[in-house]
């Protein structure tokens, strides 16, 4: 069961590729079961508090839910923020960064991935 967060205001690419993920009957290979409901879990949190001000200050779908198209829970390098979050929370972001505190409440500074990664929901 996954948290009711009104995802309206989300841009549509984002909300369709993370209902297209909460689909799946299984994790993309190399997701551990945990880790990859975490990470659904952890994206319908985003979504749901930060999609709009993402969305203004040029978040793209890419920056959020990249992945390595062959190893993509290990090639963190071309992760978009939340294949990275976890169980952490963005307290803040801007143009180029999101500022997160880990689950135990140390502050973190995620940068946008490198390319070479492709949308999460395209790998098979």
């Amino acid at each position: 069961m996954t948290a009711a967060f009104n995802l309206d205001h989300c841009p549509t690419e984002w909300r369709n590729g993370l209902s297209h993920l909460e689909q799946r009957a299984e994790p993309i290979k190399g997701f551990a079961d945990n880790r990859w409901r975490r990470m659904l879990a952890s994206s319908r949190w985003f979504l749901g508090q930060w999609a709009p001000r993402a969305d203004e200050l040029g978040w793209s779908a890419y920056d959020l839910f990249a992945a390595h198209p062959v190893a993509p829970a290990a090639r963190l390098d071309c992760a978009g923020l939340l294949i990275n979050l976890g169980a952490a929370t963005v307290s803040d972001m801007d143009r180029t960064h999101a500022h997160v505190l880990s689950a135990a409440g140390y502050p973190m500074t995620y940068d946008k991935p490198a390319r070479g990664g492709v949308l999460i929901w395209e790998i098979a």
